[in-house]
């Protein structure tokens, strides 16, 4: 006799629906720069009027996609693990271990909120150099909402039946 698991709670299906929505967003960042970078390549190859403001969104892009992307890939377990580790010790030592890492990903994502917080307020009123139509602030704007995401998906597995490498869905693949 199999049991059904609990369906997710409301939070859960929203919270879920947010890191899909912003991995697509980062999908959709990552098409728009490779289009722009070649764009760049192009005009500048034909000596003809380019953009001047591609290197700075370029690198705006590359913050934007991995800090929309990391708090998936994490819900999705996308990451490297110590297996040699992991295998070699009984059960109740790996919950325990899994427990404390999960405690200390939390408490590092709180260290990089408030040092994240501190640098948006240093930089709210500045522009970037390179393209003065970007507030300084809006590079790190990304981080912090990737930081506060994170924590939140550390405290999700903290609180989940299983193990964090063997979650209590079966669920495989990304």
């Amino acid at each position: 006799m199999t049991t059904a698991a609990a369906s997710p709670s409301a939070f859960s299906r929203a919270f879920d629906k947010l890191l899909d929505a912003m991995a697509a967003i980062a999908c959709a960042i990552l098409a728009l720069t490779l289009v722009a970078i070649v764009y760049d390549v192009i005009t500048r190859n034909l000596n003809m009027y380019g953009v001047t403001w591609v290197l700075a969104m370029t690198e705006y892009g590359l913050v934007y996609m991995t800090a929309l992307g990391t708090p998936w890939l994490l819900r999705n377990r996308g990451h490297v693990s110590i297996e040699a580790i992991r295998r070699h010790l009984p059960e109740p030592a790996l919950v325990w271990l899994e427990r404390l890492v999960l405690v200390l990903c939390i408490f590092a994502c709180l260290v990089a909120i408030a040092a994240t917080i501190t640098v948006i307020d240093r930089y709210w009123t500045n522009y970037d150099t390179r393209a003065r139509f970007l507030r300084r602030w809006w590079l790190y704007a990304p981080i912090l909402v990737c930081f506060v995401l994170c924590a939140i998906q550390f405290l999700r597995f903290l609180f989940s039946p299983g193990t964090f490498f063997t979650p209590a869905d079966t669920e495989e693949g990304l």
